[in-house]
């Protein structure tokens, strides 16, 4: 009999790669530009607002400390180690009709980015693009292109129950029309929680190696650089600048953990009045209106006041940030860690189950994959993008599941008259 693999969640070791990335990658940057008359004053006021840098980086790194250590307790209660069953029953075989539904999700998003216009991509390939403007035909196209990624996912547990060749081609078609949206539309989380993805099916399916996760790197990777890379003021002479532009801006991003951003608006924060629970502001709204302040104003509040210019969507205050501005940082940061902790027991549930229904397994790894939205957005805009992929995951593995029986009837049948 052989024994369950023992694995410690990928989860946890996601917010251990953004906590050491503060520590070892910003850190060092954020204190450079404190003083480099090369790159001027905009520089500190990127990274500080006008709040004393001081203050920014002693506050923000100590509750960025603070939260990585209370989910590890709170990991640590819960247990961060998964029993991965080596004899669990696989989901059934993908039907073939995945192939019916896959080319509208890849048409709309070859559409999305060809709706913008050439002129458009051409002065700026990679520029931020507003979703929260007019509910246009782009936005309805982002909105199915997007859900690329998990129509990927699926592909991917049928090659591994096929090994096919024409499953293998159209994997490489779903995983390009996953990356162009996200590169056109700067769309940095669904790069990162396609990876989750294909980590999770892979530690599911008993095909995890370091040389297939090279392989994905060797795809995402170059895409996330692009994503900073390809802006019209990036002037660039080569591959090798290409690169470090890229890894520059990364480093530059308002995303996640950025302990330089929590410290600059709490700074802030600690001169307002309270701004009421805005983390929940996406479930209030509807009965308090302006009274509450709705996550998607939240952005253009941090972006005007802390940072002092003015953009649609402003600075995004990722999970973090929003529950310690709504509730102040001890209350906060127990907020984040339950949460997180929320995450790693569906993950568990996930890895540990023998058996799965495709269905069940999807929106299992639907949820714990979103968590990269989550830690760099909202609460809201993660409930209404996770609300909406559920609805067509759900359409998905209804067609999927009909068809399946459509084609075992007619089998049956005429194994019968046979």
């Amino acid at each position: 009999m052989t024994k369950d693999r023992r694995i410690i969640s990928p989860l946890l070791l996601f917010v251990v790669v953004l906590a050491v990335f503060e520590f070892t990658v910003r850190l060092p940057y954020v204190l450079y530009a404190t003083d480099a008359p090369a790159l001027g004053a905009d520089a500190v006021v990127h990274f500080f607002g006008y709040a004393e840098p001081a203050r920014v980086i002693s506050l923000g790194l100590t509750i960025v400390v603070a939260a990585t250590l209370a989910t590890f307790i709170a990991f640590a209660v819960s247990g961060p180690l998964h029993h991965v069953s080596s004899d669990r029953q696989q989901a059934p075989l993908v039907h073939w009709s995945i192939y019916l539904i896959a080319p509208v999700f890849v048409a709309a998003a070859v559409l999305a980015v060809v709706s913008l216009g050439a002129e458009a991509l051409i002065e700026d390939l990679s520029g931020k693009r507003s979703e929260l403007g007019e509910r246009g035909l782009t936005w309805v196209l982002l909105r199915l292109a997007v859900f690329c990624h998990l129509i990927a996912a699926i592909f991917y547990i049928r090659v591994v129950q096929t090994g096919s060749l024409i499953d293998k081609l159209m994997f490489l078609v779903v995983v390009l029309a996953v990356i162009g949206p996200a590169v056109v539309f700067s769309q940095r989380a669904i790069l990162i929680s396609f990876v989750l993805e294909v980590i999770y099916l892979q530690l599911i399916l008993g095909t995890f190696n370091i040389r297939r996760f090279l392989r994905l790197a060797a795809f995402i990777l170059p895409a996330l650089i692009l994503i900073s890379a390809l802006r019209p003021n990036a002037e660039l002479t080569s591959l090798s600048d290409a690169l470090l532009f890229g890894v520059e801006k990364a480093v530059q991003s308002r995303y996640f953990l950025d302990f330089a951003k929590i410290g600059a608006v709490m700074s802030w924060a600690e001169l307002q009045p309270w701004m009421g629970p805005i983390v929940f502001g996406f479930i209030f709204e509807p009965f308090l209106g302006d009274q509450i302040i709705f996550y998607k104003e939240t952005g253009p509040i941090i972006a005007e006041q802390v940072y002092l210019y003015r953009a649609q969507n402003g600075v995004t205050p990722g999970f973090l940030l929003e529950s310690i501005l709504s509730f102040g940082i001890p209350l906060g940061i127990m907020l984040f860690a339950a949460v997180m902790t929320a995450f790693l027991r569906i993950e568990k549930q996930m890895l540990q189950a023998r058996s799965m229904t495709l269905g069940g397994l999807l929106f299992r790894l639907l949820i714990v994959s979103k968590v990269s939205l989550l830690l760099n957005s909202s609460l809201g805009a993660f409930s209404f993008q996770l609300v909406t992929e559920a609805v067509l995951l759900g359409a998905v593995v209804l067609f999927i599941s009909i068809m399946g029986s459509l084609g075992a009837r007619a089998h049956l049948h005429g194994v019968g008259h046979a």
